[in-house]
């Protein structure tokens, strides 16, 4: 199971230098997600949160959700980049 999985996931991208990492996409946004083969509970899908501080570690916090801009379509996850193609509507200046 995928904790917070969408319904609307169209797009699941693995990170290439990090076969653990991954992000679902669906039309509003994506997760970050890290596989975890070997954990107390046994493997688990652990969605990734954001920690902005050091004292923030030891507290349960949800995964971070990136909202998307309609005109992106993410294509590449590279070293938890995500590199996305932006749709242009071809009128020059």
């Amino acid at each position: 199971m995928i904790p917070n999985f969408s319904p609307q996931t169209y797009n699941v991208l693995f990170d290439l230098d990090d076969r653990n990492l991954f992000v679902t996409v669906d039309p509003e946004k994506i997760q970050t997600y890290l596989c975890a083969a070997v954990s107390l509970e046994g493997s688990s899908i652990i969605p990734l949160p954001e920690y902005l501080k050091l004292d923030e570690i030891d507290k349960q916090k949800p995964g971070v959700v990136t909202y998307l801009d309609r005109d992106l379509k993410p294509i590449i996850l590279k070293s938890g980049f995500v590199y996305s193609h932006a749709r242009t509507d071809g009128v020059r200046g």
